[in-house]
């Protein structure tokens, strides 16, 4: 049960919000930052040839984005890297450091690099590769968020484990994706991660997370020093004979023991729109109200990214 009053969705980014809408499937993941120039969003974009890319843009009030244009994508990794995506972003005086990950064709990894502007990137290193926190990444490691502790200044990161499968498995068909569950990790430089822990496994809601819990998503840390996580739950619809994605909260004293779980945002709740996947929340904490973000799906509609607020 939702914890939070939301008001109606809307759509405020989808394919027919940019110039190549015949070359992409849509846009999601969602990451926004609120500075004192107005809102800043940078998304997964999808093209029809597989390809993902890092797209931005700018708004005055976090509904209506203009400036759409690429930000970064495979083209800055030698090699045929496939997909660059979910990408989550600290200002650090200076330039944005960056978190991302990057697919090849076989591994899903997460690097960092540097950014002046958040729109180009530069020396971009490896900071966590497969396997950190066998066997529950053993297939993928990415969707990262990462924030500065408040109370000790360290890096701490939450991220999508994808544990390798049995694809005969009769249960599994049909029913990608499964078996993903959230990582917590911590650095003192960005760079070098330790203490890698399955913090959020299956099932920890009881019933719409039973298939997945997983990022893209973001972490924030409350006024108490608490933290409140936004996730996306994974659990199979029969009416639609497949899995479906929702908007999932839980909340931690220390950001690894989380409790109070709730389905925030069901499959469907815009409509059409996001009539199968709820999927990747960004939310920000204002006055009087939190504003949410988020990816929607539909076989109908293709990928979107959705606005809903509720109030405190």
């Amino acid at each position: 049960m939702a914890g939070f009053k939301w008001s109606r969705s809307q759509v405020v980014l989808s394919r027919r919000s940019f110039d190549i809408a015949d070359q992409i499937g849509g846009p999601f993941n969602p990451v926004v930052q609120k500075t004192d120039d107005g809102y800043h969003i940078w998304m997964n974009q999808t093209f029809v040839s597989g390809i993902v890319e890092i797209w931005h843009g700018v708004s005055d009030d976090g509904l209506h984005f203009r400036e759409l244009c690429k930000a970064f994508g495979p083209d800055v990794f030698p090699g045929d890297k496939l997909r660059v995506g979910s990408p989550t972003f600290l200002w650090e005086g200076a330039h944005y450091r960056i978190w991302f990950y990057v697919f090849d064709g076989r591994n899903r990894r997460i690097f960092t690099a540097i950014s002046p502007d958040g729109l180009t990137i530069q020396t971009p290193e490896l900071a966590i590769d497969v396997g950190s926190c066998p066997p529950y990444d053993n297939q993928y490691t990415y969707n990262p968020f990462v924030l500065r502790d408040r109370t000790d200044g360290r890096y701490r990161m939450w991220r999508t484990g994808w544990e390798k499968w049995d694809v005969s498995d009769e249960s599994a068909r049909g029913l990608t994706p499964a078996w993903q569950r959230i990582i917590h990790c911590w650095s003192q430089d960005g760079l070098t991660w330790r203490d890698h822990r399955l913090v959020i496994g299956l099932g920890a809601e009881g019933e719409h997370d039973v298939l997945a819990s997983r990022l893209p998503g973001n972490t924030i840390q409350l006024s108490d020093g608490s933290f409140e996580i936004w996730y996306a739950g994974s659990y199979r619809d029969e009416q639609q004979d497949s899995a479906v994605c929702c908007v999932m909260r839980a909340l931690s004293d220390d950001g690894l023991n989380w409790h109070s779980f709730s389905m925030e945002i069901p499959p469907g709740f815009q409509g059409r729109w996001d009539a199968w996947y709820a999927y990747s929340p960004f939310a920000i904490r204002e006055a009087d109200k939190i504003r949410l973000w988020y990816g929607g799906r539909s076989h109908e509609c293709g990928w979107c990214i959705l606005y809903t607020e509720a109030p405190i």
